[in-house]
């Protein structure tokens, strides 16, 4: 396998089991309710579908997080730790000139 498959392979070995952790704050009575499937077919799904379809999106590009996440791309993120870098720096060399007496 390449690089870039193995870290994929990771990443979503990773996120299914983030996945079985947060099936078990959302019951699966309800996802079948919410679905309009038996809790049965939840179970089927994920004990023998879920860790597939989710290396799939991983390996085809995508990725889950939680609902409450929110993304941001990475060209911003990196201004962003960038800019405050140099904010960070520019107030050490402020401290520098002027110590507290």
């Amino acid at each position: 396998m390449s690089e870039v498959s193995d870290s994929a392979h990771e990443r979503s070995r990773k996120a299914y089991a983030s996945v079985l952790q947060g099936m078990k704050e959302v019951r699966q009575t309800a996802i079948a309710a919410a679905m309009g499937i038996s809790e049965s077919t939840v179970s089927r799904i994920k004990n023998e579908d879920l860790e597939g379809c989710i290396q799939f999106l991983y390996h085809a590009g995508w990725k889950l997080v939680p609902q409450d996440y929110q993304c941001v791309p990475e060209v911003q993120a990196r201004a962003w730790l960038d800019s405050h870098r140099r904010e960070v720096q520019r107030m050490s060399e402020t401290e520098q000139l002027w110590p507290e007496v």
